[in-house]
């Protein structure tokens, strides 16, 4: 197969994947709120120390992303149901409210980890099917076609001989929120 119907093909896989199984903004926030969980644990006095700056600067940042005027246009009932209780909580900008000390932003990213697990849990099924979300890739049919984004150079090595090639499609397609569940 020559190379522009390789490209050709990826084009399309790549095209559908990632127009039919875009994370939901409850999914990408609930992954922030799990690296930033992730950050305050590896401070070592997370008891009585105060909310670091750095931490302070994060979580700024990550209200005015998802909270932006871009989002309330794009996701109108995700900030309808998470911004005012989400930056009471978490925003630095909230001076009245916001934590105070380490361990008191560490159990509120953990209730909010704990929120937004269980909305994505229940909200969106654990499996879809595939003949039902994408009917190019349910009918696809793949001839040599190389999993994108496996090389990180352009050197042929010995290697090369043990690349991966996409064989099929599975009917089912696992949620990607199960991937954060420990």
């Amino acid at each position: 197969m020559d190379y522009y119907n390789r490209t050709f093909i990826s084009q399309i896989l790549l095209t559908e994947i990632g127009s039919r199984f875009v994370t939901l903004p409850e999914e990408r926030l609930l992954a922030v709120v799990n690296a930033l969980l992730h950050r305050c644990y590896k401070y070592p006095t997370a008891t009585t120390a105060e909310v670091p700056q750095s931490l302070k600067k994060e979580l700024s940042g990550v209200c005015r992303a998802c909270f932006s005027a871009d989002a309330v246009n794009k996701h109108v009932d995700f900030v309808r149901e998470y911004k005012q209780d989400f930056e009471r909580d978490l925003d630095p900008e909230s001076t009245a409210t916001f934590p105070s000390t380490l361990s008191q932003l560490t159990e509120r990213l953990k209730h909010w980890k704990n929120v937004l697990q269980s909305n994505v849990e229940d909200r969106f099924p654990a499996v879809l099917k595939l003949e039902e979300e994408s009917k190019v890739l349910r009918d696809f049919h793949v001839i040599d076609v190389e999993v994108p984004g496996q090389y990180f150079t352009d050197q042929v090595t010995a290697s090369d001989f043990f690349f991966q090639k996409c064989q099929n499609f599975n009917v089912c397609v696992c949620a990607p929120y199960n991937i954060l569940q420990y």
